[in-house]
């Protein structure tokens, strides 16, 4: 779970500037991070409290923009070394 608690806290620290095409225009980290798209939409990832993973979810108004969001940041998580 360090690895993953670590890409999260890197990600938090030095979010994108853009998700899937989307800029992001503020983080919060009050259960995870979450990246939000100019009130159009968010990403949010979190730890699981049952397993070792990170859970993410992500909501916008064009949903055609959903999967595209999902895939580039498990991109992202796969190729994170820490």
């Amino acid at each position: 779970m360090p690895l993953l608690r670590s890409f999260l806290e890197k990600l938090n620290a030095s979010p994108p500037a853009s998700r899937a095409g989307q800029q992001v225009t503020a983080v919060a980290s009050l259960d995870g991070v979450k990246l939000s798209f100019a009130g159009r939409g968010w990403l949010l990832l979190r730890l699981s409290g049952t397993e070792p993973m990170i859970r993410i979810y992500a909501e916008h108004e064009d949903p055609s923009l959903i999967e595209p969001l999902l895939d580039e940041t498990e991109r992202d998580l796969r190729a994170f070394k820490g």
